[in-house]
């Protein structure tokens, strides 16, 4: 069976907001996670995890600055559209959900808060895609993948394993980090700052503060 459907939308007002707003609110009403946040394969939760692209997008579904999703309070006044757009709908007798979606209480508890997300969980937010592409592991183990995956790197790049170090110049007793899978970002590691590795277009991996590091 086709799924796949295209549409072509105004990139303004009321309805980029709906459609906007109707998409990412798809896994809540699948019954796949309570709240749109949850589901990071959404752009609500891409924007969230730091995606500035997603970011920016949401802003002008909302009408905001494009790089308004801080200055411009756009991440709170969608997740307000979202929880309020996407309640569930109950019965005439207010027993039974007819159209899941969610909850009052949920909506309510957003709506108080502005839409605003405590630190704490903007952090585990962020967290689940700082190690996306990451080999942690012994020396031995990271070397092993590095070489199995040779072709992806420069020429110039002898090893594969680099100590994990901190900002204050330490490092993790026995764990080697390699990037394999392109730009990954390891994020408060037991507390520290967190440390971004990239691939130059040469192949070569660098390090450096993260953007937004928390």
């Amino acid at each position: 069976m086709d799924r796949f459907k295209s549409v072509l939308v105004e990139g303004k007002g009321e309805l980029l907001r709906t459609t906007a707003a109707y998409i990412d609110l798809n896994p809540v009403r699948a019954g796949l996670v309570q709240d749109p946040k949850d589901y990071r394969w959404c752009a609500y939760a891409e924007a969230l995890g730091g995606s500035r692209r997603a970011q920016r997008g949401l802003c002008k579904a909302l009408g905001k600055p494009v790089d308004g999703w801080r200055s411009a309070r756009a991440a709170g006044a969608y997740r307000c559209l979202l929880h309020d757009e996407g309640r569930e709908v109950k019965d005439a007798q207010n027993e039974n959900v007819v159209r899941r979606g969610v909850t009052l209480e949920s909506t309510r508890a957003v709506l108080a808060e502005k839409g605003r997300l405590s630190p704490a969980e903007l952090l585990r937010l962020r967290v689940r895609y700082f190690t996306d592409g990451v080999v942690l592991g012994s020396q031995e183990f990271v070397e092993g993948i590095f070489e199995a995956q040779r072709e992806l790197f420069s020429p110039k790049r002898k090893k594969g394993a680099r100590r994990l170090s901190t900002r204050c110049g330490g490092c993790v007793r026995g764990l080697w980090v390699d990037a394999s899978a392109g730009r990954s970002v390891m994020g408060r590691l037991l507390g520290r700052r967190c440390v971004e590795l990239t691939r130059s277009k040469g192949g070569e991996l660098s390090r450096g503060p993260a953007d937004g590091a928390c």
